[in-house]
């Protein structure tokens, strides 16, 4: 694979992620505003997480076979737009019930990715770099992580 498309790839892969990160954090900031307008316990927002990390361990499986079989550019596009019009949705939604079901349907999409983006970028990095583009992966994630930690604290 050339240069340019192994790098197109690992930017592509990162901008995933990100969407996949901000779904993720954006849940959890809403968690106080959901939790007032609905009239929740944490425990019941508890579960809109939990939820969604259910949908991610069914749907890793699922993915990881359909993205064998079907091919990893298609899984991938398939679980960002099912996450992201999924999210959308709950915008809508006038219930705790309705928001758990969406949680649980953009999870499906959401665990699609992480395991189709590791061997995405895998196949298309020699074996020599593969460690290290994964790996490069993993320390994105990290700094995001720590950034946006950081940026809700000082600015939040």
């Amino acid at each position: 694979m050339a240069n340019s498309q192994k790098y197109r790839v690992l930017g592509d892969s990162f901008a995933a992620y990100t969407f996949d990160a901000f779904d993720l954090l954006l849940l959890a900031m809403a968690f106080q505003p959901i939790m007032n307008d609905l009239d929740l316990t944490r425990s019941e927002a508890d579960m809109l997480a939990t939820a969604t990390l259910i949908g991610v361990g069914f749907s890793s499986v699922l993915m990881g076979w359909y993205s064998d079989n079907f091919g990893r550019r298609k899984a991938m596009l398939w679980s960002l737009v099912s996450f992201s019009l999924l999210t959308m949705l709950i915008a809508v939604a006038q219930t705790w019930t309705q928001i758990l079901i969406l949680r649980f349907l953009a999870g499906l999409g959401l665990g699609g990715l992480w395991g189709v983006i590791a061997a995405y970028i895998a196949e298309a990095f020699p074996p020599k770099q593969r460690g290290l583009s994964v790996a490069d992966m993993g320390l994105f994630m990290t700094i995001l992580s720590v950034g946006m930690f950081f940026g809700y604290n000082l600015f939040g």
